[in-house]
């Protein structure tokens, strides 16, 4: 009877250890398979969460990128010199007068549009700066190479000899941004 015993504490020695650690073992897998699934799951909603957030964050700036560049497509196609002049020219008598309307009006609707910045992208701004800086340069090219006395008249003729390309380049740009939203 010792025999059976010692046999039995031997068996409970060996297999009772072993059968809670394979007990443990199949619970620490089952619990690490739902913890994967669960995390899993967690990824996934916050992933729907976020493409939710950016899909809502667009119906916002969307129209503000389209206001954005409605009005600096405006800005740019309001200093075409044909389309200065056109504003400025029968208000003026000589080229000084012509050439600070014309100068004066550069700088306030820029200063009126400072904040579209913010909407579009920086090369198309960069552009829109570049072509403001070309006009006000042909401006003052222009009335440089007239004598003191001139009129607004030989400003304008000056003036409409000159292309300001970089306009419709930013145009351009200002059209691809947006096509990349639309």
């Amino acid at each position: 009877m010792e025999s059976f015993v010692i046999i039995l504490t031997v068996s409970v020695i060996i297999v009772l250890p072993t059968t809670i650690y394979l007990i443990m073992q199949s619970f620490l897998k089952a619990n690490q398979t739902l913890l994967e699934s669960f995390e899993k799951q967690m990824k996934h909603l916050s992933d729907e969460k976020n493409a939710e957030r950016q899909k809502e964050g667009m119906k916002i700036i969307l129209p503000l990128r389209l206001q954005a560049s409605e009005r600096l497509v405006l800005f740019l196609e309001r200093m075409q010199p044909s389309i200065l002049l056109s504003r400025h020219l029968p208000l003026c008598i000589n080229a000084d007068d012509l050439t600070q309307s014309i100068l004066s009006s550069i700088r306030e609707e820029f200063e009126h549009n400072l904040s579209q910045q913010l909407f579009v992208s920086d090369t198309a701004w960069q552009m829109t700066k570049t072509a403001r800086e070309e006009v006000i340069q042909l401006v003052h090219m222009a009335r440089t190479t007239l004598p003191e006395d001139a009129s607004a008249a030989d400003l304008a003729k000056k003036m409409l000899l000159s292309e300001v390309k970089v306009i419709d380049h930013a145009i351009k740009k200002l059209r691809e941004d947006l096509n990349k939203f639309g």
